[in-house]
């Protein structure tokens, strides 16, 4: 097992609650914004919605598309079911940080429908945003 994959294996439990141990939403957003969990998976930083604070918001950089489709996938149905078990009606937004654009898609229950490729203009090659250099 490579040293990244290790890293990500282990950062897929951030959020993971001993058993029958309630964790606050506090307690989950500051897990998911230490430097681990940005340095493992990418995470630009996470939030409880202020306006619904059911929702748990979590925005994603450059590593997020690094990792491997499978375990985006498993990482987001982590947090999901985490999120679920701690919070009433919880539910999990994943987002591109540059964009807003979702990308995960998550069905019912949940479950993660689909874990969507960097959307253009996310990073990764040139952004539209970048201004072009003067001549």
């Amino acid at each position: 097992m490579t040293r990244r994959f290790a890293a990500v294996v282990l950062a897929a439990g951030l959020v993971r609650p001993a058993a029958a141990h309630w964790v606050t939403p506090e307690e989950m957003v500051a897990e998911l914004n230490t430097a681990t969990a940005r340095d493992a998976l990418g995470i630009e930083r996470a939030v409880c919605d202020t306006k619904t604070p059911r929702l748990l918001v979590v925005r994603v950089g450059d590593h997020w598309y690094d990792l491997p489709p499978a375990v985006r996938r498993t990482q987001a149905a982590d947090w999901a079911e985490h999120w679920r078990q701690n919070v009433p009606q919880g539910v999990v937004s994943v987002l591109d940080a540059k964009t807003e654009k979702p990308v995960v898609r998550f069905g019912r229950g949940g479950a993660v429908a689909a874990v969507v490729e960097r959307p253009p203009g996310s990073g990764g090659g040139q952004s539209p945003r970048t201004p072009r250099p003067s001549r």
